[in-house]
């Protein structure tokens, strides 16, 4: 049993850094997106900020003759990684050996911003794309023992003498990004058995209060979309909520052939994914769409491939 774990630092980040302020959004959009003369007409030729009229929004951007501006590579960001490690061994025997080993782990990253707004250095803290808490992987060989000394030299060489080894994976699947442009409504959109037509509750309040892509007998909404200028409070990820990643195993099948006392023929065949295990994408997360909370049929992973080799050694 081992502790593993690492710290990154002055990792770069992004950000906006030419947003509307967010203490006017208190005027609403009906004041922001009213027009007003432009005082840069004529100074800005091709470009939309030449027109004669602009928004009150725009005027209000720290540098209001430009549009979005972004400031990249500022070393601010962070991500922290712990893990449990497991490990468990048999060691060779009788032809077999096994050795089991899982990993509890947690991998976290501050690296971004909920929103362009909010303060330099005040990334958010969330997990990483590729955070699985769980992996358990077995694996092994056995020197299968029958007809390897049968009396019979042509079911001896034929039958006996195979090896035969496997590596099992079992893992949890990985964040599922929550939707843009949505808060919460405080409701878990956590749901007991997940499927490909709703993996999470999609339901979700319009801007007019009216409730959109109620299914499945979800009619609590989950998620509301945001209306015009306001702060994005919803992590980046649904929590307890992630792609299913069904166990897969490879296995490979193998004999080595005498022809003379220097020269050997291996023959081997080796099935990945042998089981066909088909891992899905992730639901799509559009909250406007039809679709949302839904997982397309298509393989994330690959399929089962086998393949026979044969290597002559000297």
């Amino acid at each position: 049993m081992s502790y593993s774990g690492n710290r990154t630092h002055s990792l770069n980040t992004s950000k906006g850094i030419n947003e509307i302020p967010a203490s006017a959004f208190s005027l609403g959009a009906t004041v922001l997106n009213r027009s007003v003369p432009n005082p840069f007409a004529g100074y800005l030729p091709g470009t939309s900020l030449n027109a004669v009229t602009t928004t009150t929004a725009q005027l209000l951007r720290p540098y209001p003759q430009f549009t979005g501006i972004t400031e990249a590579n500022r070393t601010i960001g962070r991500i922290w990684y712990d893990s449990l490690q497991l490990r468990v061994e048999k060691r060779l025997s009788h032809g077999l050996h096994v050795l089991v080993s899982y990993t509890y782990s947690k991998n976290l990253e501050s690296t971004a911003y909920l929103n362009p707004q909010d303060p330099i250095g005040a990334t958010a803290r969330t997990f990483t794309a590729q955070d699985t808490p769980h992996r358990l992987i077995t694996s092994g060989g056995w020197s299968i023992p029958y007809f390897r000394n049968h009396s019979n030299a042509f079911v001896r060489q034929i039958l006996g003498g195979w090896d035969i080894n496997t590596i099992v994976t079992f893992q949890s699947g990985l964040p599922i990004s929550a939707p843009g442009s949505a808060f919460s409504t405080g409701v878990n959109p956590k749901i007991g058995e997940p499927n490909r037509d709703m993996w999470f509750n999609p339901c979700t309040l319009t801007t007019s209060g009216t409730p959109q892509n109620c299914r499945g007998g979800q009619t609590t909404p989950a998620f509301g979309i945001m209306p015009a200028y306001t702060l994005r409070t919803l992590s980046s990820y649904m929590p307890g909520i992630r792609t299913q990643r069904a166990p897969v195993a490879d296995v490979g099948l193998f004999k080595t052939f005498t022809i003379h006392e220097s020269l050997r023929l291996q023959f081997r065949a080796e099935s990945f994914n042998i089981s066909n295990s088909v891992w899905f994408g992730a639901p799509n997360t559009t909250v406007t769409s039809s679709a949302f909370g839904t997982v397309s049929p298509s393989q994330a992973n690959d399929p089962r491939n086998v393949q026979l080799a044969l290597r002559l050694m000297w």
